[in-house]
């Protein structure tokens, strides 16, 4: 009888060591990003404030630095955008200009308050040539995906 609990006891314990061997194994692909991040740290480390945000969010950081270098930090301008992650990431890095969205600049009527319109739109969407045909914008920066007007007469 003692033998045979003893068994039951080691059966236990290979079986409990197989299961916890085979969870390791069936889940390291959880595992995998963290362990891929762990050995990105050092490069990720000793990259610049800019670098860090021009990796994280790419072209809409540059643009957002253009628009910052050729606008005072008081202007006030409306963000004509597509794509509301990249209105929520130019908020963010245009503080503390004040930015209107461009629907909400049309339905409250206030677009010839704004001394700048700033668009950020997919290469061939239709409101490109409207905005190049307006008297009343005068473009001064291009990049980045987007375009800056300086609206005349402001």
């Amino acid at each position: 009888m003692l033998k045979n609990s003893k068994l039951v006891q080691v059966t236990e314990q290979y079986f409990i060591a197989i299961v916890l061997i085979g969870w390791v194994l069936f889940d390291f692909t959880s595992f995998k990003r963290e362990i891929i991040a762990i050995k990105e740290l050092p490069r990720i480390l000793s990259l610049s404030h800019d670098e860090k945000k021009r990796a994280i969010d790419g072209q809409i950081y540059d643009f957002a630095q253009a628009i910052v270098n050729n606008t005072q930090p008081n202007a006030s301008m409306i963000f004509l955008y597509e794509n509301p992650n990249r209105l929520r990431k130019a908020l963010y890095y245009l503080y503390p200009r004040r930015v209107t969205p461009a629907h909400l600049a049309v339905k409250t009527g206030d677009l010839p308050m704004h001394g700048y319109l700033a668009a950020y739109l997919d290469e061939g969407h239709p409101s490109w040539k409207a905005l190049n045909e307006d008297a009343s914008l005068e473009r001064i920066q291009e990049g980045h995906g987007g375009a800056i007007y300086r609206v005349k007469g402001r």
